[in-house]
C-alpha cells in the first residue's frame, strides 16, 4: 500500500486538495457499496458486520427481502437471543447499506 497520499495529508502538503480527496473517497465508497449491493439477491441470508452501528447489531442475521437503488432491505431472522435488538426486533424490515452486510448463504 502506498501511504504517500496519507503522509501528504498529515503533513499539510495536500491542503489545497482536501475537498477533492474527501469527494473521491465518498465516490469510491459509493462504487464499492453498489458492487456489494449487486452481489446480494433476494432471499440471501446475511449478517451485520463489524462496520455496523449500533454495535449490538453486529452478528445479527437477517434475510434480504428487497433491493433499492442504494440500499438493501432485510428482515431480522427469528430465534436470536431474546429477539429484541434495541429498536430492531425479529421480523422488522430494515433499510441498510450493503457495506454493512456479509453474505452467509446465497439464494
Amino acid at each position: 500500500m502506498d501511504y504517500s497520499i496519507i503522509d501528504g495529508i498529515f503533513s499539510g502538503k495536500n491542503d489545497e486538495a482536501l475537498d477533492a480527496i474527501v469527494q473521491a473517497i465518498k465516490d469510491r465508497r459509493n462504487i464499492l457499496a453498489a458492487r456489494m449491493g449487486d452481489e446480494l439477491s433476494i432471499g440471501d441470508k446475511v449478517v451485520f458486520n463489524s462496520k455496523t452501528s449500533p454495535k449490538y447489531m453486529i452478528g445479527v442475521t437477517a434475510t434480504v427481502v428487497r433491493k433499492k437503488q442504494k440500499k438493501i432491505v432485510v428482515v431480522i431472522d427469528e430465534g436470536q437471543g431474546d429477539g429484541n435488538h434495541g429498536r430492531f426486533s425479529a421480523g422488522v424490515e430494515i433499510n441498510t447499506s450493503p457495506s454493512l452486510l456479509d453474505v452467509l448463504v446465497t439464494n
